[in-house]
């Protein structure tokens, strides 16, 4: 009977340990086979997130798109109207300056080199000379600011000056275009090259640079002429007076000053071949 127990006790703790390995095993491939699907999410879950990237970049579009464009570009481009009006205060002040008074140069009975200082590339200077009893004839369109006056005569009297044109371009219908447009014109020179008086001014000086005028008041500008050559031969040169101001001080051909208003203005004198001298009139009320 003993015998009996004692066997049973055996098979008894024979079948615990060999559920108890059943057991084990199971739940170790239960962890095993868990493991394996949560590592398989997280590989998804890599996926995803690279995945993501892309929409990123392409949603990255539409943040610039919604930024406000740059309009400096197109702002920046002026009209017609406004250019035009911008280099007309170029070329006024050009004149101020005396920058558009051309000189001339004699080099031969034949050939005269006119000069002036050129401060805006945007413009182009068209060259007339006007014989005595003929019409004006255009020469040459240039950019510089020298051209030389062949084909001339010694015994003629010629006027010559340059008209100063502004080449606007833009667009129309999606399409560049350019015009040229006229802005306006120099003093005209009276030339001879037959050694008279006309081309031999060598310098001039103005008495009285400055002058200070009240309105109505009147100042007659004196003037000291230092000619090339003999003096009694040439001559004195009939001399030009021009005002950047008119309605500020006015100017007769004799170099007699009215002031008219308040303000300023400057007063060129010109020798027939473009050397000149300046006065500054202040006006007061």
């Amino acid at each position: 009977m003993q015998e009996k127990k004692r066997i049973w006790k055996s098979r008894l703790w024979i079948g615990l340990g060999c559920l108890a390995v059943v057991l084990v095993l199971f739940s170790a491939v239960h962890i095993g086979a868990a493991g394996a699907e949560t590592a398989e999410p997280d590989t998804e879950t890599t996926e995803s997130d690279t995945e993501t990237t892309e929409p990123g970049a392409e949603t990255a579009e539409p943040d610039v798109a919604d930024k406000p464009e740059n309009t400096s570009a197109p702002n920046s481009k002026k009209t017609k109207k406004e250019m035009v009006a911008e280099k007309k205060k170029v070329l006024a002040k050009m004149k101020d300056e005396g920058k558009i008074l051309i000189r001339a140069k004699r080099l031969s009975t034949s050939k005269v080199m006119l000069t002036w200082k050129d401060a805006d590339a945007a413009f182009s200077y068209q060259i007339y000379k006007k014989a005595s009893g003929q019409k004006e004839k255009l020469l040459k369109t240039v950019k510089s600011g020298s051209y030389t006056v062949t084909g001339l005569k010694a015994t003629d009297k010629y006027k010559l000056y340059i008209k100063v044109y502004y080449k606007w371009k833009g667009t129309s219908g999606g399409k560049s275009v350019s015009e040229d447009i006229y802005m306006g014109k120099s003093l005209a020179l009276t030339v001879s090259t037959g050694g008279t008086h006309f081309m031999n001014t060598k310098k001039l000086s103005v008495k009285m640079e400055k002058v200070t005028l009240y309105k109505k008041q009147m100042y007659s500008i004196r003037t000291r002429i230092w000619l090339n050559g003999n003096k009694t031969v040439y001559g004195r040169p009939k001399l030009f007076y021009y005002s950047t101001a008119s309605d500020v001080a006015k100017v007769d051909s004799g170099g007699l000053v009215t002031a008219k208003k308040k303000g300023t203005a400057v007063i060129f004198v010109l020798a027939p071949n473009g050397v000149y001298d300046k006065v500054y009139i202040q006006v007061k009320g």
